[in-house]
This record gives structure tokens, C-alpha cells and sequence, in this order.
């Protein structure tokens, strides 16, 4: 199911990109400004999910939890 996921979510975001082109395609300065923005929209999307997925070991990105030990009351 993981994998599916990631395929559906890189198709619509390919989608997107060529459609977001054919809208601009009359000028390139704001077809360049609009697809750098929504690129990096799912690059940081692409980011949360793969961070939030399992934060504290197993996923792509993983952060340790010893910073939250320091904060846990006693």
C-alpha cells in the first residue's frame, strides 16, 4: 500500500506541473516562478510525510528522542 501511495502522489504532482505549464505557457517568467513554488510545495510536503510516517525510528528521516526526555517531567 506504501508504494502505491507515493506513486499516486508523484503522478498527481507531475500532473500538476505540466498542467500549471500549459496555463502559463504564454509567458515563461511566471511559469518558472509558479512551478518553483509548487515544487518546492511537494518537495516540503514529500518531507512532512516521510518525517511524521514514524519520527523516532524505522522511516526515511528519523529524529532521536532524547531531546524529548530532557523536557519529560520526572
Amino acid at each position: 500500500m506504501g508504494a502505491v501511495r507515493w506513486f499516486v502522489l508523484m503522478v498527481l504532482a507531475g500532473l500538476i506541473q505540466i498542467t500549471i505549464a500549459m496555463v502559463h505557457a504564454g509567458s515563461r517568467r511566471t511559469a518558472v516562478i509558479t512551478m518553483f513554488i509548487f515544487a518546492t510545495a511537494v518537495a516540503v510536503s514529500t518531507l512532512v510525510i516521510i518525517t511524521y510516517d514514524r519520527p523516532f525510528g524505522g522511516g526515511g528521516v528519523s529524529v532521536p528522542p532524547t531531546a524529548l526526555e530532557h523536557v519529560r517531567p520526572d
